[in-house]
């Protein structure tokens, strides 16, 4: 006799589990997130609500915190659609993550957080304010300039498109048997040369984005972009291009995580600098 993995009672011979509780558990796994994702009360009944549809649907205390994580996660991209998270909001799901406590730990400093850093450096920017919430160290190997002040601080890749060329084609003509299980083949060989563009990995490190300049710090590269020099910007959903000002300069790409926010970050800075121009 089996235990369900659910409730822990007895689920019958050959089972581990009753329909019964796996449908109440998918049911509180996608109603969690939503009542959090749209919640318009107090945080205290909230978390209430929650509790109650957590031991309702038989969650554990890992997809509990899962669920409630889902749904803050899903409330800021709501409330990041038309632009930065607005303070009231921002205050929100402060107030929501820190009423559920130790159901909500793994957040303090993981994506959630980040995005909420994220959301404040645009929006200040955006008001015309500098922000401040984030610091390089020498440990990174970076060390930006007196009067400037660190903005963002992101693990890249430096990729590089490379091209390469491979030989196609094959041979025609006959082939004269001169004995048994002995052939000679008469004809020509005829082929082309076909190039082709590889992306590649050719550095890793950290960028750090001041207000004055972006730093690039590898292990085998270290250079900077100055703001005013860049042309313009190209993104896909894992890496953006950094166009620069000068003829002899090759495009920049790196490989990095929260690609959005960082052509944001990037647009907002110029435009801010063109103002002050």
């Amino acid at each position: 006799m089996g235990s369900c993995r659910y409730c822990g009672k007895s689920a019958g011979v050959l089972s581990t589990v009753h329909q019964a509780c796996v449908v109440a558990h998918n049911q509180a796994s996608t109603k969690i997130p939503q009542l959090v994702a749209s919640w318009t009360g107090d945080a205290a009944t909230l978390v209430r609500v929650v509790r109650d549809a957590g031991r309702v649907g038989l969650l554990n205390p890992s997809e509990l915190n899962a669920a409630i994580s889902e749904g803050l996660n899903n409330m800021i991209d709501a409330g990041t659609m038309a632009g930065p998270l607005s303070e009231v909001d921002t205050a929100k799901v402060i107030d929501i993550r820190k009423a559920f406590g130790n159901d909500c730990h793994a957040d303090q400093s993981g994506p959630l957080q980040r995005k909420l850093v994220q959301s404040t450096i645009l929006r200040e920017l955006n008001a015309g304010k500098q922000p401040s919430l984030v610091q390089a160290d020498g440990s990174m190997g970076i060390f930006i300039g007196p009067n400037e002040v660190t903005i963002w601080i992101a693990a890249a890749a430096l990729l590089e498109t490379k091209t390469h060329s491979t030989f196609v084609g094959g041979t025609n003509g006959l082939s004269v048997r001169l004995m048994k299980g002995v052939y000679y083949h008469v004809g020509s060989f005829k082929g082309q040369s076909v190039k082709y563009d590889v992306t590649e990995t050719t550095d890793s490190g950290w960028l750090v984005f001041t207000d004055k300049t972006i730093y690039f710090k590898g292990s085998k590269r270290a250079f900077t972009l100055k703001y005013p020099k860049i042309l313009g910007l190209d993104a896909d959903s894992t890496s953006i291009t950094v166009h620069m000002d000068g003829r002899s300069l090759k495009p920049f790409t790196f490989g990095i995580l929260d690609v959005a926010f960082i052509s944001n970050l990037l647009n907002s800075i110029m435009e801010r600098q063109a103002v002050a121009a």
